[in-house]
């Protein structure tokens, strides 16, 4: 964060294939990805409050984006279970996504300004495909052949939970610039 946020200059090429030193001024505007590990996830408020706290530390206030799909979940009795898994990304469950978004939305209820955004693995249809023997025109409309995806509808519904959360935090902020105009 500290590199992105500092200006750079690097040979490269121009758009017209010319060599040159090419200068940035540098992203003021950074951020950390918190995308879980083999020590499990990292969503949960204390990991999140110990990654803005490190943060906080080297530039004053810090933003956090979480992962929401490369969380590790175990599942016991069928029911998803926050405890994490040795064995990296093979056990992640992209239907696990809707609990991660939920337990951000009651840290953002609950006050934390430091989660400025999420990642979520999204497509038209649910799942993940390999291409088939019979080549990519028999894969089915709308599933990743990369990671696996939740479906459209759960994506809105997720959307619609942080929108909703977002607006209840950020309220207060809106209307101290925006003043109702009465009489216009």
């Amino acid at each position: 964060m500290h590199s992105a946020s500092n200006p750079h200059a690097f040979m490269g090429v121009t758009e017209q294939g010319l060599a040159a030193i090419v200068k940035t001024r540098g992203n003021a505007d950074v951020h950390v990805i918190l995308r879980g590990g083999t020590k499990g996830p990292n969503f949960k408020a204390d990991a999140v409050k110990a990654a803005a706290e490190t943060i906080e530390k080297k530039r004053g206030w810090a933003s956090v984006m979480v992962d929401c799909s490369r969380m590790f979940f175990w599942i016991v009795n069928s029911v998803p279970s926050l405890i994490p898994q040795t064995d990296g990304n093979s056990q992640k469950n992209h239907n696990n996504q809707p609990l991660v978004v939920d337990d951000l939305c009651n840290q953002l209820a609950a006050g934390n300004r430091n989660i400025t955004g999420v990642m979520i693995e999204s497509n038209i249809n649910a799942g993940r495909q390999d291409v088939p023997d019979a080549g990519p025109s028999a894969l089915k409309y709308g599933v990743s052949i990369t990671d696996a995806c939740v479906d459209w509808q759960s994506t809105v519904s997720m959307l619609e939970k942080l929108n909703g959360v977002s607006f209840l935090l950020f309220r207060p902020l809106f209307y101290d610039f925006v003043q109702p105009c009465i009489g216009c």
